[in-house]
């Protein structure tokens, strides 16, 4: 499943990460229907905790949306938002240019939470570089 990557302090989906996830997230959960998706909204380090914190929760919710009006049942999706404590890469982390590091931070990430049967999940982090 993909992440969602955003731009400094937006929550918009471009109309290419609605077309990947149509391909994807929707596709996956209409051919799983018992599949529970967590929606989980991230930021960078730019901006206090109580900016971050709201941010994160409306990338999550948008993301959200978007699944609700492309059919998927609001049964199968949990959102939460964890502002910028979770980094995929932490300040300075080897050595990488902070730029890129807040680009990947700023995302939403799919968890596979529920459901009956067991499936690999992996990012397209590198593709998005």
């Amino acid at each position: 499943l993909p992440m969602v990557f955003f731009d400094t302090n937006k929550s918009l989906i471009t109309k290419e990460q609605k077309d990947e996830m149509r391909e994807t997230v929707v596709k996956f959960i209409k051919e799983n229907p018992t599949v529970k998706l967590r929606i989980n909204g991230h930021t960078d380090d730019i901006g206090n905790d109580r900016f971050n914190v709201t941010l994160s929760a409306k990338r999550a919710e948008a993301v959200y949306k978007f699944l609700l009006e492309e059919g998927v049942p609001k049964e199968n999706l949990e959102v939460n938002s964890f502002g910028r404590a979770i980094p995929l890469y932490p300040p300075g982390y080897q050595g990488l240019d902070p730029e890129f590091a807040r680009s990947r931070n700023r995302r939403v990430v799919f968890d596979v939470v529920g459901g009956d049967k067991k499936f690999i999940i992996k990012d397209n982090a590198e593709k998005a570089q």
